[in-house]
């Protein structure tokens, strides 16, 4: 079972009594791992109960697409812009528009 956790899990674990083998990933390696994490928040996401889950799962998620922003050398402020700009050119969701079929 190979997964990416976070860095504290190891010391987590290890103090309630469990030992967790890990290896470091490279660079390439990493960054996939993450995008690979961000599938795995997302669905975690979607699949949350509560409200109190539905906060930690989103938490996890924009950690994750944090991580990756910084490993890709992407700056967090030229996400937000370019949400921003998305945003003005094709609209938020506050209409809550779902396609139902595509004509012509």
């Amino acid at each position: 079972m190979e997964k990416l956790i976070r860095d504290l899990v190891p010391a987590l674990a290890a103090g309630r009594g469990s030992h967790l083998e890990t290896r470091v990933l490279g660079g390439p390696e990493f960054a996939q791992a993450l995008r690979s994490k961000v599938v795995e928040e997302a669905q975690e996401v979607a699949e949350a109960r509560t409200r109190e889950a539905l906060v930690e799962e989103l938490a996890d998620l924009l950690e994750v697409v944090s991580a990756l922003a910084r490993v890709e050398g992407i700056d967090e402020g030229s996400v937000r812009e370019r949400a921003e700009q998305k945003r003005r050119s094709h609209g938020g969701f506050e209409e809550r528009l779902l396609l139902v079929q595509k004509l012509g």
